[in-house]
């Protein structure tokens, strides 16, 4: 989850980057997408953080996001102008990450051991 952190904040750099040496079709739609990137990345960390800690609140959002980013892979791949280099990928951490959620560690770490009164 921090990779794909890190990779969220690095595309959002480059459309900082973008923004400063090359004029793009709309300002504010690049910074809006950069401000969302970084956002985004911030949450992934504070997910992490969470599921390193035991919390099921991180995997619940981590689960969300992978399944955000399952729909942006297939989206990536379908229509005329398919890239299936982006789709791949993205469909296939979604699902592998997804999938790891849900295994006997990750469950029995992130259960909650307080007695309920």
């Amino acid at each position: 989850m921090v990779l794909e952190a890190v990779g969220t904040a690095a595309a959002a750099i480059y459309l900082l980057v973008q923004l400063a040496t090359v004029r793009p079709d709309s300002v504010v739609t690049t910074v809006a997408l950069a401000v969302l990137a970084l956002l985004l990345a911030a949450g992934l960390l504070a997910a992490s953080a969470a599921l390193s800690r035991g919390r099921a609140a991180g995997r619940s959002a981590i689960l969300v996001w992978q399944l955000l980013q399952l729909a942006i892979g297939v989206s990536a791949l379908s229509g005329s102008g398919g890239q299936p280099w982006i789709g791949g990928p993205l469909i296939g951490v979604a699902v592998l990450v997804a999938v790891l959620l849900f295994t006997p560690p990750v469950i029995t770490a992130t259960s909650d051991r307080r007695p309920r009164s």
